[in-house]
């Protein structure tokens, strides 16, 4: 599992650019606010045909690697596109390496499953979540040192690293395929829309996605403005504190399968979910009172430590209890039918809360926030309910 850990290096660089550089160097490059945001949500946007129909011919053909690498090497091209000096290819470059960030999490997670048994799940989820997490955090690293002085080469060695870390993941699938049952394989793939009716709790399983992402979504695009206008903190240090956060979350990861084995899968979640929603409804009913001089400090690193501890494990259990709840010859499709609708929850919650921003202040974007979130921890709640998956692995990879 290393091995086939070390892919997912690609998709940390590539956040790394999308939440650092993209848009204030698009900003740049075409003079303007708005076509830097157009041409992102088209990226986004476009994943919502992509990802089911990858997710679909990955079942289909059971194999992930082929389309594993054609989405790293469009990466690898739409990231050393920036550097062209037409705009028109700047911008094409743009929309390929935003759906390519999105494209690439729905055959690497059913990858990562299919090398995973039902015990290791968590534990391997949260593996790559970490690494993922800390190739961002040193991505930042990399771009602050030379991005002011030499944009064009901080492309260009980017994304030729995307292209290099896949290569440890495609050689190892190659020498160890995963083999599977002579039933599964013969089973006959049900389209996207027959797994809502095959599988029970599915559905709630969506509602609680739209509700999580739709959350975190919404705020972490305007956390850096909100320390800076509401905390009086400079955009440097809350840049640094948001960057501390998420190699602090990639460093909980790693313990997901320790802690899930001791607390319980759908345990923790929950316990972390209903951890972040007590924080955001917090923040929405004492606002002001939070915001005085004297207490604003505590409760910040009060709600570092909370929302770095409890996303490091969000984000790694969220996909393991998704490859838990449905049979192997589906991962594929219910991955990407689970990417529409984190693009669509994020979409509809940046626009709507930058809105209720410019119209009713910060302490509201926390109120939207929160009831999101609760709607996330009714579906959870009831998603416990039902068993953990029992469709057995046919080949066991330790990490």
């Amino acid at each position: 599992m290393i091995v086939i850990s070390l892919g997912i290096i690609s998709v940390g660089v590539i956040f790394g650019i999308f939440n650092l550089i993209l848009i204030p160097y698009l900003s740049a490059q075409f003079g303007s606010q708005s076509i830097p945001g157009q041409l992102i949500s088209l990226g986004m946007l476009s994943t919502i045909f992509l990802s089911p129909l990858l997710g679909f011919l990955s079942d289909r053909i059971r194999k992930r690697t082929p389309f594993i690498f054609a989405i790293t090497l469009m990466a690898s091209l739409g990231i050393i596109g920036l550097t062209l000096h037409s705009l028109v290819l700047k911008g094409i470059s743009a929309v390929i390496l935003v759906a390519s960030a999105y494209s690439f999490l729905t055959p690497y997670s059913a990858l990562v499953s299919d090398y995973s048994t039902i015990e290791s799940k968590d534990r391997n989820y949260g593996f790559v979540t970490g690494v993922m997490s800390l190739s961002t955090f040193i991505t930042s690293l990399f771009i602050r040192a030379i991005y002011d002085s030499k944009p064009n080469l901080t492309f260009l060695v980017l994304g030729i690293v995307v292209l290099i870390s896949i290569a440890p993941t495609m050689i190892y699938t190659k020498k160890h395929p995963v083999k599977f049952s002579e039933f599964e394989a013969g089973q006959k793939n049900s389209n996207s829309f027959n797994v809502l009716r095959k599988y029970p709790g599915l559905l709630a399983y969506f509602i609680m996605e739209f509700g999580l992402w739709f959350a975190l979504g919404g705020l972490f695009p305007y956390l850096t403005s909100f320390l800076n206008s509401e905390a009086s903190m400079n955009i440097g240090t809350a840049s640094a504190w948001i960057g501390a956060s998420t190699f602090f979350s990639g460093i909980v990861s790693f313990a997901t399968g320790k802690f899930s084995k001791i607390i319980g899968q759908k345990r923790l979640f929950i316990i972390s979910l209903t951890t972040i929603t007590s924080f955001s409804a917090v923040i929405a009913l004492f606002y002001h009172s939070i915001l005085t001089a004297s207490a604003t400090s505590v409760f910040a690193i009060a709600c570092f430590i909370t929302l770095s501890i409890a996303t490091g494990f969000l984000y790694s259990l969220n996909s393991s209890i998704l490859s838990t709840m449905v049979s192997e010859i589906d991962q594929g499709k219910v991955f990407g039918i689970n990417s529409v609708i984190v693009v669509i929850s994020q979409s509809i919650s940046v626009s709507l809360i930058g809105s209720v921003i410019d119209s009713r202040g910060y302490q509201w974007m926390f109120v939207v926030i929160s009831l999101s979130l609760v709607l996330a921890n009714i579906s959870a709640f009831y998603i416990s309910s039902f068993p953990i998956g029992k469709n057995k692995k046919n080949q066991t990879v330790s990490p």
